[in-house]
């Protein structure tokens, strides 16, 4: 049996006692105003393959978290903004040194 002094913890870091850092109900969709940010990453690889990564992430809108109220919320918009800039990153392989796009950071 887990002590209570434990779950307490886990609680506070919303931490799973099943899933640990995965969280059991994630979220799989932000507001309508991230829907930029979804489309990128749900094309990601067929832009990078066809060296067009670049030119859709210049295109982005300034889009700002503010609305986001809850910790799974921040947490997917965290999620799809390291996949962007990971893609970004290394769309041309680990040899070209790469400044990273503003609206990424």
């Amino acid at each position: 049996m887990v002590n209570d002094n434990v779950l307490d913890i886990l609680k506070y870091f919303e931490i799973d006692e099943k899933t640990g850092f995965l969280l059991p109900n994630p979220l799989s969709k932000l507001p309508e105003e991230f829907e930029p940010w979804h489309q990128i990453a749900d094309e990601i690889q067929e832009l990078i393959e066809k060296n067009l990564l670049e030119d859709r992430l210049q295109q982005l809108p300034l889009i700002t978290t503010e609305s986001l109220n809850t910790n799974n919320e921040l947490r997917l918009a965290h999620l799809l903004l390291v996949t962007l800039a990971a893609g970004y990153v290394w769309q041309d392989g680990p040899d070209k040194v790469v400044i990273i796009n503003y609206l990424l950071v």
